[in-house]
């Protein structure tokens, strides 16, 4: 991971010098100090052949702390991909300080787990490692149900039924009831929501709907510039989430919906385009 003649930049024994032990000391040091300032927090000098009578040559063995496996426990419900696509450490590398904990804080931002612990195990090798996460999972689904008076909307009632993570997959699928007596007004929607419906977390949602009941809306033809009128509201939306990097992600999303006006018998529909980008 560190260009060789970096390295030999910092030994202080050096050919045709007689060897010295606390030179040595240092140089070890030297070595595993220059690793950890780059972020390879398990590198290490594991073993040193010093010059004898045989052997005239001074070498060190470094091992860089590298990845041999990642083993996932405790996920009793999340398939151990919808995990490991999350993280950009890859097995065959040297572990890095600060991949390793943008790894674990991607694994905790999906927001399926309450807690999360990394182990790391000596592997086979010399300074190889097996990564060992340890998870704690929260319940995917809920089911709500309440109501309560509005000044405007009078007696209202709801329900939610919320699967998130569906089968383990990471995927999300809701259903939503709303209905207020004043108005007369029900609204029930459906979504679905998958992060990483494609390579790279490029994101899809999917919502459609449906309201019936009075709506307010401006009035131009009155002194009065809100009024209410009775409609029937079918419609639907599409979303296509690009992250670029880990920090900046943009969206694109279709709406579809068609609107019946019944005491009027008017029928129209909007269609419409939204770009947006999120920080």
């Amino acid at each position: 991971e560190i260009p060789l003649a970096e390295i030999k930049k910092i030994i202080s024994s050096q050919p045709n010098e007689i060897f010295n032990f606390n030179k040595l000391r240092a140089d070890i040091q030297n070595i595993e100090n220059l690793y950890k300032d780059q972020g390879y927090f398990l590198a290490k000098v594991y073993k040193v052949n010093v010059p004898d009578q045989k052997n005239q040559v001074l070498t060190f063995f470094i091992g860089e702390g590298v990845l041999d496996e990642i083993v996932v426990t405790g996920n009793y419900g999340t398939q151990d991909y919808v995990i490991l696509r999350e993280m950009k450490s890859k097995t065959g590398h040297a572990l890095k300080d600060t991949a390793i904990k943008a790894d674990l804080r991607n694994i905790f931002n999906l927001n399926y787990f309450s807690d999360l612990a990394p182990d790391f195990i000596p592997g086979k090798q010399p300074n190889h490692y097996i990564l060992q996460i340890k998870v704690a999972e929260k319940s995917p689904s809920s089911v709500n149900f309440g109501g309560g008076y509005g000044e405007t909307s009078g007696m209202f009632l709801f329900a939610d039924v919320y699967w998130d993570n569906m089968f383990g997959t990471g995927q999300l699928v809701s259903l939503k009831g709303q209905c207020a007596r004043q108005f007369k007004t029900s609204t029930y929607q459906f979504k679905y929501h998958n992060p990483w419906m494609w390579a790279d977390r490029k994101s899809f949602t999917f919502r459609a709907w449906h309201t019936t009941g009075e709506q307010s809306y401006l009035n131009q033809l009155s002194n009065i510039s809100l009024a209410f009128r009775d409609e029937i509201r079918n419609g639907f939306d599409a979303t296509i989430g690009i992250p670029f990097g880990d920090d900046i992600k943009t969206s694109h999303k279709i709406k579809i919906e068609n609107i019946n006006v019944t005491e009027e018998n008017n029928v129209y529909s909007i269609q419409s385009y939204t770009p947006a980008i999120a920080y």
